[in-house]
Order: C-alpha cells, then sequence, then structure tokens
C-alpha cells in the first residue's frame, strides 16, 4: 500500500510539472508567433525561406530531439506566423 501511494503521489508531482512546462511552452509560442508575425509584416507578408531552414537546421543541430519533429513542429510555427492572428 506504502509503495502504490509514494508511486500516486511521485506521479502527481511529475503530471504537475509537466503541467507547468505545458503552460510555460504555450507562453513561449505565442510570444514568438506575436514576435515572428510583427516581422514577416515588417517585411510586407513575404515569406522569407532562406531564414526558415536556418532556424530549423540551427534547432536540429542543438538538439536531441529528432529532426522530423523538430521540422513538424517549426512548419506549424511559421505557418501560424504567416496566417492572420485569430482572437
Amino acid at each position: 500500500v506504502y509503495k502504490s501511494y509514494f508511486c500516486f503521489v511521485f506521479m502527481e508531482d511529475m503530471r504537475k510539472e509537466i503541467d507547468l512546462i505545458d503552460d510555460s511552452l504555450i507562453e513561449l509560442l505565442e510570444k514568438r508567433i506575436k514576435l515572428g508575425r510583427k516581422i514577416f509584416s515588417s517585411r510586407g507578408n513575404v515569406e522569407d525561406l532562406k531564414r526558415e531552414g536556418e532556424i530549423i537546421s540551427r534547432l536540429v543541430n542543438g538538439s536531441s530531439l529528432s529532426s522530423d519533429f523538430i521540422k513538424k513542429i517549426y512548419s506549424e510555427i511559421f505557418e501560424c506566423v504567416k496566417s492572420s492572428p485569430s482572437s
């Protein structure tokens, strides 16, 4: 009984930590997209595919995450930046 209680408490602590990380990720994504939209708008809504490639390469080379995962995430971020902001 003690062991299962300890596992439950430990799991709840980890879930709370994951929730905090998720909250931070969303906050950072909002900031990232807002800033990206300012830059995109200042360029007359013209894509900079070279810069997008540089960002992905830098992140892939500096991370232990799979390159496919990073590419998928950043493709979505770049598309969101180029889309109209929603309320």
